[in-house]
Formats: structure tokens, C-alpha cells, sequence
């Protein structure tokens, strides 16, 4: 862990971590430019013990105690040892410190971190189709089953499509963003690309379509190089530009 924590340090990036045993894992994506693939080789991560999912909960108490949050992001595939329940645990926490959620999971901790009711969920279209036991490939579609999770109290539903672009999905309507024609080179990271940069435009009151439409513009960006997050804002905006947004009522 000591590696990640001074690679976020040499970006400016504070961290505050709960310190595992074991090795964090090791995930590598091997990128072809010539035929365009990506193969992911992701390790299942450290086993954790019950002592340190107890600090990780102390730690974000004492977090939230400290810190005025507008968000707190939860994301990411759970390491052996930490039960399907803990993201539902944590949107509870949050939620008590008047902190919104955003759930970004898969499987059973997209499920029950669902049910808990946090602010937004940010499935892609494999995660959401597991969640609701249906099919869906097209934004139309999507849109539909979006539906239901919106009335059971989640405020925002972002569904990423890949290549396609993105469907975000509210109580006012849904947004369908399709996403320019980049010359591909990797996904890894740009479905946090876009959630990233649609939580930072959510935070400048840019509203829902245009938190959808630059977001979608920081997913194809980060496709367009190599490694995760490594692109710019002005790449970024160049990119929102060609997306064509369109509303569903």
C-alpha cells in the first residue's frame, strides 16, 4: 500500500488509508494498438480481516467528523473477506452525517448498497442488467429500467455504455449522451473518469445534462490515451463538445 499512497502524494492527492496485512493487488491491462484490444489481468486483492473493516469504519466516522463532504463515492470490486453488505453499512454512515452516497459496485454490493437509498448508483450496462434481471443494450432502453430504481428513492441513476456514451436518468427525465468517435486505445479507467467529472460539474451547478455530457466527454478522452485519468481538462471539454445529448422524457 505504501507504493499507491506515495504515488497519490507525488500528484497532491491527500489520502487517509486503513492499512491491510497483506499486499494491496496488482492490476494490469494489456493494451494491442494494432488489432485495438485491452486484456485485463486483475488480481482478487488481499484477504482482509475483521479488525480492519472495523478501522475502516472508524476511520470514515472520524472522516466525516472532521471534513465537510458534499459526496462520499463508493466503488470498486470487494477483496476476500469483506461482506456484500458493507457499501449498504457505509451509505448508512454517510447518510447519518447528511453526506451523499454514490454507489459505484457490481453483484450483490450493487444490490443491497441499492436498496440503502443512497444519492446516485453508477452501473454500467452488464451491472445494471444484473441488478434488475433484465436486457438492455440501448439507451431507450435503459431509460426504462431505470425506472424503478428512481421510485424506490435513489435521486440519480448513470449508466455508462462504453463506446456508446452514457444514460443518466432523474425524477426530472433522462439524458442520453452518445459519445464522439475517438481513436481507442484503453477503457481502464473511464467509467471513473466519468463519474469523477460528473460529480465535479454536479458540484459547479451545471445541472444534470451538462454534468451528463461532460462526463461523457471524460470517458471518450480517457479512452483516447494510455493509463487511467491521464488526460486534461481542456482534453476533456474538447471531447464533451462532438457528444450528442439528447432528452427522454
Amino acid at each position: 500500500g505504501r507504493l499507491i499512497a506515495h504515488s497519490l502524494n507525488q500528484e497532491g492527492i491527500a489520502a487517509d488509508f486503513v492499512r491491510t496485512i497483506d499486499e494491496s493487488r496488482v492490476c494490469i491491462a494489456a493494451v494491442d494498438p494494432a488489432n485495438h484490444t485491452q486484456t485485463e489481468i486483475n488480481e482478487s486483492g488481499p484477504a482482509v480481516k475483521p479488525q480492519e473493516i472495523d478501522a475502516l469504519f472508524s476511520c470514515l466516522n472520524r472522516l466525516l467528523s472532521e471534513h465537510r463532504f458534499r459526496f462520499i463515492v463508493l466503488s470498486g470490486s470487494l477483496p476476500p473477506g469483506i461482506p456484500d453488505e458493507i457499501y449498504a453499512e457505509l451509505i448508512d454512515i454517510a447518510a447519518k452525517a447528511g453526506v451523499r452516497s454514490v454507489l459505484d459496485a457490481s453483484g450483490d454490493a450493487l444490490k443491497l448498497g441499492a436498496a440503502r437509498k443512497p444519492w446516485m448508483i453508477k452501473p454500467n450496462a452488464f451491472e445494471l442488467a444484473t441488478l434488475l434481471d433484465v436486457d438492455v443494450s440501448e439507451s431507450n432502453e435503459v431509460a426504462k429500467a431505470c425506472r424503478p430504481i428512481l421510485g424506490t428513492g435513489v435521486a440519480v441513476v448513470g449508466v455508462t455504455l462504453g463506446r456508446k456514451g452514457a444514460v443518466c436518468c432523474t425524477n426530472e427525465g433522462a439524458y442520453v449522451a452518445t459519445a464522439p468517435e475517438i481513436s481507442f486505445i484503453s477503457a481502464v479507467g473511464s467509467g471513473d473518469s466519468w463519474l469523477a467529472t460528473f460529480l465535479w460539474a454536479f458540484e459547479e451547478d451545471l445541472g444534470f445534462a451538462e454534468a451528463t455530457r461532460l462526463a461523457t466527454g471524460a470517458g471518450a478522452a480517457n479512452a483516447a490515451v494510455y493509463g487511467a485519468g491521464f488526460i486534461t481538462k481542456r482534453e476533456i471539454f474538447d471531447c464533451a463538445e462532438r457528444v450528442q445529448l439528447t432528452s427522454l422524457p
